[in-house]
């Protein structure tokens, strides 16, 4: 299977979702800098959450170009037709997205709190019990970011003929294989 005709594919959700995290970063510095807090404090959220999003968007640009992680993160189901021998391919989310997904969020969330105490010199209790809320909407964000990510990837995989027609290719050639290593093994037998 040839990596080079899904990468193109892939190339458009970072596009979108590269448009998606500028847009949000924009919203964030509007409504941080609105927000009645002490100038420090608005610093540091505005460096913290920025870091966040480009962190998350670096993240995809990884995912998307390796091939090992586009094999881990998609699986490629293929049915075949009995009465006309027509197979047919659909790729999904692999189950290994949402381990990825919940653990990247809630390191991401103790990674905020954590550098927010020492930047600030407070106990990590302290701050957070006063912050708590804004990095679980972060968290949110991240979880929500990286489902529709993943998703849109599927969704492009699935409607992009000429990947189906070459995996369905790929996957004859490799049954024939098999089948044929079967055949040569019993007859050696």
């Amino acid at each position: 299977m040839d990596f080079k005709l899904v990468k193109p594919v892939l190339k458009k959700p970072l596009i979108w979702m590269g448009a998606i995290i500028f847009t949000t970063i924009i919203i964030l510095f509007i409504v941080v800098f609105t927000i009645s807090i002490d100038k420090k404090q608005k610093v540091i959220w505005s460096c913290q959450l920025v870091l966040n999003f480009l962190v998350i968007y670096f993240i995809s640009i990884v995912l998307n170009f390796s091939k090992t992680s586009v094999t881990l993160f998609n699986d490629i189901h293929t049915t075949t037709n009995l009465e006309t021998n027509v197979i047919s391919v659909e790729v999904k989310s692999s189950r290994y997205i949402h381990i990825f997904i919940i653990f990247f969020a809630v390191i991401c969330f103790f990674i905020h709190l954590t550098s927010g105490a020492q930047i600030q010199k407070l106990k990590w209790a302290d701050y957070a019990s006063g912050y708590w809320w804004a990095f679980i909407i972060v968290m949110v964000y991240n979880l929500v970011y990286f489902y529709i990510f993943f998703n849109i990837n599927s969704y492009l995989l699935n409607n992009n003929d000429k990947f189906k027609k070459n995996y369905i290719n790929f996957y004859k050639k490799s049954k024939e294989q098999i089948e044929n290593k079967k055949s040569d093994n019993i007859k050696n037998e």
